[in-house]
């Protein structure tokens, strides 16, 4: 990566099948990840060490107070770069 750089940690059972649920679909879409380089909290490059803290809450897990997942959710911010992905889409030319 040379944009933003900073990959997270890697974590290994961070890759494979997740249930993704699309609010007004009656059914879970299931969708394969490739295996990335990272997963974990960011500790290098730009955005080292930044937390967030409103996103993505999983349903089996959400409690009564947050159900809808607009309260504060504070946790690092993580992410898992795929080469392989950005290999292959298509690339985007700009001559200004």
């Amino acid at each position: 990566m040379t944009s933003f750089d900073g990959d997270g940690e890697y974590l290994p059972e961070d890759h494979g099948l997740f249930a993704v649920i699309i609010l007004g679909l009656a059914i879970n879409i299931t969708i394969r990840f490739p295996t990335g380089t990272g997963g974990g909290c960011v500790r290098n490059g730009p955005f080292a060490d930044s937390n967030v803290s409103l996103g993505l809450v999983d349903k089996p897990y959400v409690d009564t107070e947050n159900k809808y997942g607009y309260l504060a959710n504070p946790r690092c911010l993580q992410r898992n770069s795929d080469p392989k992905s950005g290999a292959e889409a298509p690339a985007v030319r700009s001559d200004t």
